[in-house]
């Protein structure tokens, strides 16, 4: 009988023998990932960035329209001081139609801070846009108005940075001041950004 008892102990045992190595080897292979992490998270971010974004030839494909590239040169074209940049912030200028330049700004807890400058232009029933930022990134693409708000789908819209190309897509809605307000979403997020867009005077 005693025999017989060790021997199923013995059986009883292996099971949570092997459960503690389990457990220990996952336990030591994480912490193994996180320091590699940590010590990688550059080309980590690369990495993900490029799993995560599917093949994306017709949105690269918008640095080659003729059209998006002449608003580009024209944007690239114009010095706006400082001053004119704040002012529109301030007083956003009016228009009675979509088409003119704008400057993007997030409102933060510390004010309102530039982003960069948008330029939007009416080809037949779409609006092309261009907006060039701070950080060298570029946004372009057409979009749609739809009840009397501006939607850009992630087929027809783009980010490039850093030489990466993502699909993006949001909608822009109009404020009493003539300015407007864009949320906007990348594919390789699920974080909604919003920002402002204040119309510069011609």
């Amino acid at each position: 009988m005693r025999m017989v008892a060790e021997q199923v102990m013995d059986q009883r045992g292996e099971p949570m023998q092997h459960r503690r190595f389990f457990l220990g080897a996952i336990t030591t292979l994480g912490i193994l990932v996180i320091l590699w992490a940590a010590l990688n998270v550059n080309q980590i971010t690369d990495w993900l960035i490029a799993i995560q974004t599917p093949s994306l030839g017709s949105v690269e494909a918008l640095w080659q329209d003729e059209a998006l590239n002449k608003l580009a040169a024209e944007l690239d074209a114009r010095n706006d001081s400082d001053e004119s940049l704040e002012k529109a912030i301030a007083q956003p200028a009016t228009g009675d139609t979509i088409e003119g330049v704008y400057v993007i700004a997030h409102e933060g807890v510390v004010g309102k801070r530039t982003l960069g400058v948008a330029i939007v232009r009416l080809q037949g029933p779409h609006l092309l846009y261009v907006a060039k930022l701070t950080d060298a990134g570029e946004i372009r693409g057409n979009a749609d108005v739809r009840e009397n708000q501006i939607v850009a789908d992630a087929e027809t819209s783009g980010a490039q940075y850093r030489g990466k190309y993502f699909s993006i897509f949001g909608v822009a809605v109009p404020k009493e001041d003539g300015s407007y307000e864009c949320a906007g979403q990348t594919e390789i997020d699920n974080d909604m950004r919003t920002v402002m867009a204040y119309r510069l005077s011609m």
